[in-house]
């Protein structure tokens, strides 16, 4: 949240006041229990007293198209192709080869132009 706005006369418009606590404060959970944030009285208190960490483990995302759940395959050539295609149909060979846990192939699904035997060119 914005602390407040800087109203300068050089700018188009008023410049958000962004508090930030320093890098090492907040770039793990000790560092941010261990941070002192003031109190209604005036005093500093850790934030480790006025909260109470749990370690939980949380569930997996599921990624979805059209409503079914996907797992998305990302591979990158970097110039070992002379075209992305040859990259994507080494990786289906590779991916058709594997197996699910329960030792069924997996299913593998892409897209392809529509067969239209019609079309003349």
């Amino acid at each position: 949240m914005d602390a407040g706005l800087l109203h300068d006369p050089l700018a188009r418009e008023p410049v958000p006041i962004v508090l930030r606590l320093d890098r090492a404060q907040r770039s793990s959970v000790d560092g941010l229990l261990s941070t002192s944030v003031p109190s209604m009285t005036g005093r500093l208190v850790p934030v480790r007293e006025l909260v109470r960490v749990e370690k939980t483990p949380r569930e997996r995302f599921v990624y979805h198209k059209n409503l079914q759940p996907v797992t998305y395959v990302v591979r990158r050539d970097g110039g070992v192709a002379e075209a992305p295609v040859y990259g994507i149909l080494d990786m289906k060979k590779r991916i058709a080869a594997l197996k699910s846990p329960d030792g069924e192939p997996l299913q593998v699904l892409s897209t392809t132009l529509p067969d239209d035997r019609r079309a003349t060119r």
